[in-house]
């Protein structure tokens, strides 16, 4: 088989997996929109209709928002996501910033778009520690068994301790920690309207 017929099938193997998992995706999609109620089920159809319209996509300019606006719970996580790689508050705002003027040049901050500062960056972290810490412990305590995972090694010069727990909570459902805290902050900052 030639290189190139080697791609082409390779190409259509991997079209044929992101078809099925889109699949799988819309399956889950509504399953999950079925037990939402009646409310929540209308604000999730608009959000829906929002990003379906032809040619309109959100671009990281409607996400920052303009002053006196709530900020969105995407800026919230890009910055805490930023920060979780060893970026401080300032080094988030600059990143955010530099991508916003390579992305929409003719804009200008202050009257089209905000940024965050620095400060608020660091707050919202400061703020969700706390919670975490108590949501994973709280977690924990609730389980009937919970299988612990340990891995204390050196990277590249760095000690790192990864701890790793596994929960059954009652009625059989099985949690991993770290995935049911992405779910709480989220349903946090909504609740919060960060």
């Amino acid at each position: 088989m030639h290189r190139a017929e080697a791609d082409v099938l390779a190409a259509d193997q991997e079209r044929e997996v992101v078809a099925m998992e889109n699949e799988e995706l819309k399956e889950t999609i509504a399953h999950l929109r079925s037990k939402l109620g009646g409310k929540e089920r209308a604000a999730f159809d608009e959000l829906v209709r929002e990003h379906e319209k032809p040619g309109i996509s959100p671009s990281l300019i409607a996400y920052l928002g303009k002053a006196g606006e709530e900020y969105s719970q995407e800026i919230v996580e890009l910055g805490l996501r930023l920060m979780s790689a060893c970026l401080s508050g300032e080094q988030a705002v600059s990143v955010i910033r530099a991508f916003v003027t390579l992305l929409h040049p003719e804009q200008i901050e202050g009257r089209d778009y905000r940024i965050p500062s620095a400060k608020r960056f660091n707050e919202w972290r400061r703020y969700l520690e706390p919670i975490c810490h108590f949501v994973a412990v709280s977690t924990i305590e609730l389980a009937l068994r919970t299988h612990n995972s340990n891995d204390a090694t050196t990277k590249k010069h760095k000690h790192i301790l990864m701890a790793v727990y596994r929960c059954e909570l009652p009625g059989g459902i099985i949690v991993d920690v770290v995935s049911h805290l992405k779910t709480i902050i989220s349903d946090f900052l909504i609740i919060m309207k960060f």
